[in-house]
């Protein structure tokens, strides 16, 4: 990656026959999850109840202009797993910071928490001007037994 003279960053990719297709960064659609979070101590299970999200973003194509709806979905995974689970909350187009609550249906137990957006259609990426500004997570530690 680097930062042409117009201030846009590009991006290549080399191809098998030596030709590298080069991009604009800016309008590529990206992974966007957090770390596995432990909340300090791996060691202890946990109950997480509800997440809220402070977010902004539309979907804007090459040209700059807003054309569809961003319709990012949140997914948690647990315990390091690689398998997630769509809590089914879409975080639509927003101009301005907005925070979306997320009530889990039922408490999660768990010893790490890591949450995934993606695109509700299927891709696993998010549209490239999504932001999130905080993620702030309700859990209570469990007793030792």
């Amino acid at each position: 990656q680097i930062w042409e003279w117009d201030k846009v960053l590009k991006g290549g990719v080399q191809e098998e026959l030596g030709v590298t297709e080069h991009y604009d960064w800016n309008f590529r659609p990206f992974l966007f999850k957090t770390k596995d979070i432990d909340f300090g101590n791996l060691s202890q299970k946990k109950k997480v109840y509800k997440l809220a999200i402070t977010h902004k973003g539309k979907y804007i194509d090459s040209g700059g202009s807003a054309t569809a709806d961003t319709n990012v979905a949140v997914s948690y995974s647990i315990d390091g797993s690689d398998s997630y689970t769509v809590i089914g909350t879409d975080l639509r187009n927003q101009d301005n910071w907005t925070t979306t609550e997320i009530d889990l249906p039922s408490p999660i137990t768990c010893y790490s928490f890591q949450i995934k957006f993606e695109n509700s259609s299927g891709t696993g990426l998010v549209p490239h001007n999504f932001e999130v500004n905080d993620i702030a997570i309700t859990f209570r530690p469990l007793g030792i037994r």
